[in-house]
């Protein structure tokens, strides 16, 4: 189930708020009790020793729905057999004018009707195959783990919660983009700073001419600089997927075969960033997994773009899932949360 057409997230200096009007769930992840969840927030627990393995645990749901699904299509199956059968029958016993004929010509029509309805009514109402609360199962399960480093807290899933296009777009990344999907919005604090995360999709055009411009993490953490303009810092991969577009009012202050900063004319890096934090960006790796890293650098917040292979942004329904990317992923991510908290000092 991969990334599809919606949009997604909120304002980017939100901290995160006291209190939320709607009550939160605590989760745990066990094969013996499935996660019980609705759309409201979730408050993401450390994982316990209690917990299976996250990508049983996903398995398990995966599986739920593939059941569903299989039910979902013998009641189909069976359903339109009946009322095929029963309308034939029906019509040829009509074409006798037999009063004894028509009497079951029109039991079996009515048969048909009535099985219509119990049809359309089991498929609104039962046995739905659930795949948004599939989504939120699964996310709930990757994020325990995700975010157990201690340095995390108050870590709140919000599955209702989108970003918007409007914010990205300001963001200074991506030109012309015309669209966003995105889900798992996650609003916490990493050493007492506030970030926002979710998965996201960024589209340009629509129609037959609509192009992704980038699939993966989207991290926004507040820091404590001031300077007129914004920043872009790209770590390149080899594929050169999902490469920053907007950069026609800034110029390069720095580049090499990988590693490249833009910022505004004249902009000394140093004095802005200082050494320490230029180091660990350049110290970062694309390996695997992991495709492309932009950092889009603004007074008041920073907006780290990690664009990631299937693996990490997929949740499949019709194979098993695969947790390698995930894994790499959640070894990556307190390497970028430093990154991000050494200029929001």
């Amino acid at each position: 189930m991969k990334l599809d057409k919606e949009t997604v997230v909120d304002e980017s200096k939100d901290a995160l708020p006291e209190k939320i009007d709607e009550p939160i769930i605590e989760v745990k992840a066990t094969l013996d009790s499935p996660i019980k969840v609705n759309d409201g927030p979730i408050e993401i627990e450390k994982p316990s020793s209690d917990d299976v393995p996250y990508w049983e645990a996903i398995d398990t749901y995966r599986k739920e729905i593939i059941s569903s699904v299989k039910r979902s299509k013998t009641r189909s199956t069976i359903s339109m057999a009946i009322i095929i059968i029963c309308s034939i029958a029906g019509l040829i016993l009509l074409s006798f004018s037999q009063t004894v004929t028509n009497i079951i010509a029109w039991c079996l029509l009515g048969v048909a009707v009535v099985v219509i309805l119990i049809f359309f009514i089991l498929n609104r109402r039962v046995d739905r195959p659930d795949f948004q609360g599939y989504v939120v199962k699964a996310s709930t399960a990757i994020n325990k783990v995700s975010f157990a480093d201690g340095k995390f807290s108050n870590v709140v899933y919000f599955p209702k919660d989108k970003l918007e296009l409007g914010e990205v777009f300001a963001e200074g990344v991506y030109s012309g983009l015309t669209n966003s999907i995105s889900r798992n919005l996650v609003k916490g604090a990493y050493s007492n700073c506030h970030f926002k995360m979710c998965e996201c999709a960024l589209f340009t055009g629509a129609g037959r001419q609509r192009k992704t411009a980038f699939v993966g993490k989207y991290i926004n953490f507040v820091n404590s600089l001031d300077f007129e303009g914004r920043f872009l810092f790209l770590i390149k991969g080899k594929e050169g997927v999902d490469q920053p577009t907007a950069l026609d009012d800034l110029e390069p202050l720095e580049s090499n075969d990988i590693f490249f900063i833009y910022g505004p004319k004249g902009a000394n890096v140093k004095d802005v960033f200082g050494t320490k934090f230029l180091s660990m960006v350049k110290a970062l790796k694309i390996d695997k997994h992991l495709l492309n890293v932009i950092f889009c650098v603004w007074a008041g917040h920073t907006t780290l773009y990690l664009s990631y292979d299937d693996l990490v942004n997929e949740l499949p329904v019709d194979k098993k899932f695969n947790p390698d990317g995930v894994k790499q992923f959640q070894k990556e991510l307190p390497d970028f949360m430093e990154v991000l908290a050494e200029i929001a000092k």
